[in-house]
């Protein structure tokens, strides 16, 4: 677990201001009620320009979530964050915001226990985000997702967590940068809070969670990590990280990169700049 996992300062302070602006704007209106009598003063128009600025604040706000934390304040981000870190999971994007309201309310502590007990829920939110993928250059992981959900859903997990294991590899070398296993994960590991803009928040967010999938194992040297990590699915066959759980996690995970590829792709064509798309973590 790194500090970078703490909701950033620029994200509460917005919410502050947000809260800020709207006090203002009662204290204005209830100004205006008692001295109604008096001559118009510019009040009025200060609080209509105190409006406008806590409605750009709001726009602002949302752009930086995932579609699944849609409505959340900062409170709901820092616990969605808080159990992204106790667990491992990618919540970001997947599961839907129904499903993600009943993993955080859940009183099952143990997180393999926590997470099967939705998995009904998760693989249909999986397949759902998977349909909106259209850009041709995640055509071919969307489609290799797909299989590994169907091999899950078939009961063969470690088949369905070794094929998520080969998508996290193939997407960092097509769509991070920088585009190699331990590039990431050092950028990952180095990353603080106060470098990352607002806008960047969710990508950085998903950067941070393929960098700890990519964490160092050596075989015969380490401990096997009870966590999907890439290195122990391709190195070794051990139950420990072959997990019904783990296959899960993997399938969510890799979901959530892809997806948050597919809206970086959106994003750049909108804006008419060259390129596939891909993650990095500048602010």
């Amino acid at each position: 677990m790194t500090e970078y996992q703490q909701v950033p300062p620029g994200l509460l302070k917005l919410q502050r201001v947000i809260r800020d602006t709207q006090r203002q704007r009662e204290q204005i209106s209830k100004a205006l009620a008692v001295r109604a009598k008096v001559p118009r003063h510019p009040a009025p128009s200060l609080a209509l320009r105190l409006g406008a600025l806590q409605k750009r604040l709001r726009v602002q706000w949302e752009r930086a979530l995932p579609d699944n934390w849609s409505g959340k304040n900062a409170d709901d981000v820092k616990n969605v964050v808080e159990l992204m870190d106790e667990t491992g999971w990618s919540l970001v994007w997947v599961p839907s915001l129904d499903t993600l309201d009943r993993l955080l309310a859940s009183q099952t502590r143990e997180p393999e226990r926590r997470l099967i007990r939705f998995e009904k829920r998760i693989l249909p939110d999986l397949e759902s985000c998977l349909r909106e993928l259209s850009s041709p250059p995640v055509r071919e992981l969307r489609g290799a997702i797909r299989g590994a959900i169907a091999t899950h859903k078939a009961g063969h997990y470690e088949a369905a967590q070794a094929l998520a294991g080969s998508v996290l590899t193939a997407t960092v070398h097509q769509f991070f940068e920088p585009s190699t296993l331990g590039g990431v994960r050092k950028k990952g590991a180095d990353i603080s809070p106060d470098e990352v803009a607002l806008r960047r928040y969710r990508r950085a967010i998903v950067f941070q969670r393929v960098a700890e999938a990519l964490e160092i194992f050596v075989p015969g040297e380490d401990p096997i990590p009870t966590r999907f990590n890439r290195h122990a699915v391709v190195h070794t066959v051990a139950p420990e990280q072959f997990t019904h759980a783990n296959s899960l996690a993997g399938l969510m995970l890799t979901t959530s990169i892809v997806r948050e590829i597919e809206h970086e792709i959106r994003e750049r064509d909108e804006l008419g700049e060259p390129g596939p798309g891909g993650l990095e973590d500048n602010g």
